[in-house]
């Protein structure tokens, strides 16, 4: 974890692999280490709402992106969904008592700046990248290499990666607003999306 200040609070970034179960671990050693006082999620308000109420079933992949992640992902340990690193985090701040925020765009705000950042033209093309989504191009020795390899092969056009850069900033900017009242946050951060986050709340220390 890396730490930041942010106002008078500290924020500790937590890099997190989405599906791998062995990150459970990395997730309730950091949060006993830690001991926040409240705790914020990269994903979507209305996720957070999902997660509470999961009941361990499993559920189904959706989309060919996220049976070709599975898939590669497995190759590293065990892979679920939803993803475990944040179904612990939920699981933890409910038994200590403790906030947890989905601090993600909303749904709405997401199609907001999809229609703003992707074009038509960069929607057709998505299929054309999903092929090397096959390719021995994601081969890694690590998950997380694996993670940073898929990531940038799924926003390769330009429009994708700034939508990926505005979600970073919408991340930061709810930390920001947390970081008013709370003064020592655990954030759980997608790997991909964490050095943007972090670089995001640094300009954000006052």
């Amino acid at each position: 974890m890396e730490v930041v200040y942010v106002g008078s609070s500290k924020v500790a970034v937590l890099p997190v692999v989405r599906g791998l179960v062995s990150e459970e671990r990395k997730v309730e050693s950091n949060f006993n280490k830690w001991t926040p006082g409240s705790v914020a999620l990269s994903i979507s308000k209305e996720e957070l709402e999902a997660l509470k109420q999961f009941k361990d079933e499993g559920a189904e992949l959706e989309t060919f992106e996220e049976e070709v992640y599975v898939s590669r992902l497995s190759e590293f340990g065990e892979v679920r969904k939803p993803p475990p690193c944040f179904h612990k985090a939920v699981k933890l701040c409910t038994e200590n008592e403790i906030e947890c925020v989905g601090v993600d765009m909303t749904e709405v705000e997401y199609t907001d700046a999809y229609c703003h950042f992707v074009s038509t033209f960069e929607v057709m093309r998505a299929s054309w990248f999903k092929k090397r989504l096959q390719s021995d191009s994601l081969k890694s020795e690590t998950p997380e290499e694996f993670v940073l390899k898929f990531d940038q092969t799924v926003n390769k056009s330009k429009g994708f990666q700034e939508l990926e850069k505005e979600r970073e900033k919408v991340i930061a900017h709810k930390i920001w607003k947390m970081a008013k009242t709370q003064n020592k946050i655990m954030a759980v951060i997608e790997l991909e999306r964490s050095d943007g986050v972090l670089s995001e709340l640094k300009k954000k220390r006052r």
